[in-house]
């Protein structure tokens, strides 16, 4: 189930309604295949596994009767094993103890196909991710019910403080991520101007290079070089003229702003 989406988890609540209500009708009933059930190397829980035996065998016939068997219902049942019937301990044992309950139903009922209903599984480390999102579902109706008008203004207060210290957290974590996308890319549109330039100056020092190299023999080209270097060699004059200017200038300014100090 890993990589999937856990959307799957807010039809828990139609299964285990379903699961409840065989409770009472497996107590007035008796199924001779349950009291046949072994489990190998599993002696600890035989006993209540035979005991809650009726009531799985009775729900994976309405949920084959109600959808074919559905992905989900199976799902719940894979889960209960792992949340009621063994209180998240044991958890090596889940899987087994599904497949037994299936052989069981499928030995009951032997015109059922289980081929799907068997490859159905929650990885361990998906276990407690999906318990805490379906507990999540069952506070959220409790809520609903206890936060009505003239309801507790306290604890709905509370409730109020908790969803908004978790929304809270969750735009921090939002942050944290949208930043950690968007400065490499941030660092890589820095560079591209960057190397850009670098390649653009080597290439006109290597042109102007091979330039002075071949200008001698190149008579346009010598006399064209020649006077970009008069150009430049005037520019610089007049630039260090306008310097000179420039100090005397702030020299004469200087002492102008002196008579006031």
């Amino acid at each position: 189930m890993e990589g999937e989406a856990y959307g799957f988890i807010k039809d828990f609540f139609k299964y285990e309604e379903i699961m409840d209500q065989c409770i009472e009708i497996a107590d007035s009933q008796r199924i001779d295949r349950c009291d046949e059930l072994t489990i190998e190397n599993f002696d600890k829980f035989v006993f209540d596994v035979k005991s809650k035996c009726p009531q799985v065998i009775l729900y994976l016939q309405k949920i084959y009767e109600n959808n074919n068997m559905s992905s989900v219902g199976c799902k719940f049942l894979y889960y209960w094993v792992y949340n009621y019937l063994l209180q998240k301990k044991q958890i090596n044992k889940i899987r087994t103890i599904y497949l037994t309950f299936l052989s069981t139903y499928s030995v009951t009922y032997s015109n059922h196909n289980l081929t799907d209903a068997r490859k159905i599984s929650i990885k361990e480390v998906d276990l407690p991710k999906v318990t805490a999102l379906y507990d999540m579902y069952k506070n959220l109706k409790t809520i609903k019910q206890n936060c009505k008008p003239n309801k507790s203004e306290e604890y709905c207060s509370l409730v109020k403080e908790i969803i908004n210290q978790y929304n809270m957290q969750l735009q921090k974590e939002d942050i944290e991520i949208s930043a950690t996308h968007v400065l490499p890319h941030y660092h890589s549109n820095i560079k591209a101007p960057i190397l850009t330039t670098i390649t653009v100056i080597l290439m006109i020092t290597f042109f102007i290079f091979i330039a002075n190299k071949i200008s001698p023999h190149v008579p346009f080209l010598h006399h064209g070089i020649k006077r970009i270097k008069n150009k430049l060699k005037n520019t610089v004059i007049e630039w260090n003229m306008l310097q000179s200017q420039g100090l005397r200038n702030s020299f004469l300014n200087t002492d102008r702003y002196s008579v006031f100090i």
